[in-house]
């Protein structure tokens, strides 16, 4: 396995992904490796300046969400590896044209290097993707992201938007399930023979536990998901727990 097949799955949403609408249709997904001894600062940072700085470009419809996780556990724990991703959510392409990280127009008064977090760490991986389906409503505290490589990404979004999504919306209204949300999105960049996955699905819960193992009542008849395996390679899944969401 490649050191750059290692980093790319260790990603493993969301919010990764976390809970997003179906309005929301393109996702910045940015993976942070961050020191253990800067983490606290990091957090800090993030979430008093730059999240103020995502909700101006939210309240002037730049943008629709921002979100920060942080990754818990995982395969990759080496140095490289990330440990933070941000989630940028927008209504739209044409969102990703918006220059919005000018964090001097929302703090004049306090110095740049008093705020800034690229020297707390370093962005590893950049993933735009798309969103195709939804299923459940609102935001767990932790999401387990699932990487797929499609070979057939017809029969794969066929079966996940027409027999999936039903499924688990249904299963998540009835509390047949401990899923608060699911998601499923498309890899639009980057793409390429390196890049070990175009398809990524998230799974939101409330607890770590139901994220490590969810629940499903007795009585409930699941699909026979087997036709659509044929399609995909699962790759890695990744759990991370939500420090902060901005909307």
């Amino acid at each position: 396995m490649t050191n750059l097949l290692k980093k790319l799955i260790s990603i493993g949403t969301f919010c990764l992904f976390l809970t997003i609408s179906l309005e929301a249709q393109v996702v910045v997904l940015q993976y942070r490796a961050v020191p253990q001894q800067n983490i606290a600062d990091f957090i800090h940072r993030e979430t008093t300046y730059w999240s103020q700085v995502a909700k101006k470009a939210i309240d002037e419809g730049k943008m629709l969400r921002w979100e920060l996780w942080q990754r818990i556990g995982g395969y990759d724990l080496n140095a490289d590896a990330h440990n933070f991703v941000f989630v940028n959510v927008y209504k739209d392409k044409y969102g990703l044209d918006e220059d919005i990280w000018d964090v001097s127009s929302v703090f004049r008064n306090i110095r740049i290097q008093d705020m800034e977090t690229t020297t707390l760490g370093r962005t590893i991986h950049q993933v735009v993707v798309e969103l195709q389906a939804s299923a459940g409503v609102g935001n767990g505290r932790y999401a387990k992201m699932n990487y797929a490589n499609v070979s057939n990404m017809d029969n794969f979004l066929k079966f996940e938007q027409e027999t999936w999504q039903p499924f688990i919306n249904k299963a998540i209204i009835e509390g047949k399930t401990s899923f608060v949300s699911w998601n499923l999105a498309t890899v639009v960049t980057p793409t390429g023979s390196d890049i070990p996955f175009n398809a990524i699905t998230v799974d939101h819960f409330d607890t770590y536990s139901e994220a490590v193992i969810p629940r499903w009542s007795d009585d409930l008849v699941t699909p026979d998901i087997e036709p659509s395996l044929k399609d995909r390679d699962r790759i890695m899944a990744q759990i991370y727990g939500l420090i902060m969401t901005v909307e």
